[in-house]
């Protein structure tokens, strides 16, 4: 909501600044005057304080925190700093890949100690509940599988996921859409349009006041990875009610390599190439358009 409400009243400029090199000092003094007022009770309550003490949006809260020592200490321990060279210097793929050849050595050691190490112990920290690992236990090198599908993508110019965590910013030629400026007209355009709707409250609480309402997309993304098979069966007939059953898709990605919960299998699901995709952090990725499923409903 806060994005919404600095791109509603923003010139570009500032936006950029804000939400990409983290200026939070003009943040705090746009916030009172120009973004509060737009902002709704349930929001201002969080930013009222909240102004005040961020630092960075890429480092804040507990996963940023994770992310900050990943990122900032670990890897650079591990003899990874130079992915951030890389990256400052804008080397070509061909320079970053003779960097990795060089370091395999230590690659192979950082994968080991976040598989054995980090991974249970500092995965509540970023947002990972046990529930979700559990699924991928059976694999013995889950981060060293991450690690070089992250290596493969192009850290310098597209990876704005990993070279935003690296870095601690973004830049102009590595940097998610909704920072482009020239995309900036176009999401005010639909901001004031009314094209996007902020709920506060659990995804089954919004089904409950849909009133008609019929979804051609639900892109649940993870979440189910650590619900028991009775939740999501709940949340899946919950959808069903509110989805265009000619039209709809139901998307979600996963840790595991499988269809996880039994309830998703009536779905009638198929598995999505997700190569190319920029987080490598999933095994799987699934789609289940309705007009295959309606046999099937939950």
């Amino acid at each position: 909501e806060l994005k919404a409400a600095a791109c509603r009243t923003l010139p570009y400029e500032e936006f950029w600044k804000i939400f990409a090199e983290n200026d939070i000092e003009l943040l705090k003094a746009r916030y009172p005057t120009l973004l509060r007022p737009l902002m709704r009770n349930t929001s201002t309550k969080f930013w009222d304080s909240y102004v005040n003490k961020i630092k960075s949006f890429q480092y804040s809260g507990t996963s940023g925190w994770a992310a900050y020592y990943l990122f900032r200490w670990i890897l650079p321990i591990c003899g990874l700093g130079f992915l951030r060279k890389c990256i400052l210097k804008e080397a070509s793929k061909e320079e970053v890949r003779a960097e990795i050849d060089k370091r395999r050595s230590w690659i192979r050691f950082c994968t080991w100690f976040l598989d054995n190490v980090c991974l249970k112990s500092c995965s509540l920290l970023a947002g990972v509940p046990q529930e979700q690992l559990q699924l991928g236990l059976h694999r013995k090198d889950n981060f060293a599988i991450i690690f070089e599908n992250v290596l493969a993508t192009d850290l310098v110019n597209d990876n704005y996921f990993y070279a935003g965590y690296i870095l601690g910013y973004y830049t102009k030629k590595n940097c998610p859409r909704y920072l482009e400026e020239a995309n900036y007209a176009k999401m005010k355009a639909n901001l004031e349009e009314g094209r996007l709707e902020l709920f506060h409250g659990s995804f089954e609480d919004r089904l409950k006041i849909c009133e008609g309402e019929k979804f051609t997309v639900a892109s649940l993304l993870d979440h189910m990875d650590w619900m028991p098979a009775d939740w999501v069966q709940r949340e899946i007939a919950a959808l069903m009610r509110n989805m265009d059953l000619e039209k709809g898709r139901i998307y979600w990605r996963s840790w595991s390599e499988n269809v996880h919960s039994a309830p998703l299998m009536w779905l009638n699901p198929r598995r999505v190439d997700d190569t190319g995709d920029r987080v490598c952090m999933y095994f799987s990725t699934w789609i289940a358009p309705l007009k295959d499923t309606r046999g099937s409903d939950p």
